[in-house]
């Protein structure tokens, strides 16, 4: 999150959060402050992967939840893409696999 000043913003709908561990509602709420002052307009997605507690929901004001597994965000991600193609009334996303 050190960085996140740096970050190209430009043609990004969604970021996704991944916490493997169990991160404090204060961490979460301080790392969707950070990204929605980068980028206002992004979909903020909080994955919280294994068995963290549920954040409290001024965590997750500014933000929408996947928990359990990796599956649960993708499938989150996806669904977020689809409602959205839905309302601009695009072709429906299909998933890329990121290289790294």
């Amino acid at each position: 999150m050190s960085r996140i000043s740096a970050w190209d913003t430009a043609g990004v709908a969604l970021v996704c959060l991944c916490y493997v561990e169990n991160p404090t509602p204060a961490q979460i709420r301080y790392a969707v402050r950070r990204i929605r002052r980068r980028a206002p307009e992004v979909v903020i997605l909080v994955a919280l992967l294994g068995k963290s507690p549920q954040p409290d929901a001024q965590a997750l004001v500014d933000a929408q939840l996947a928990e359990g597994s990796l599956r649960a965000a993708v499938e989150k991600i996806r669904a977020i893409a689809a409602a959205s193609a839905d309302e601009a009334r695009l072709p429906r996303p299909t998933m890329v696999a990121a290289t790294g």
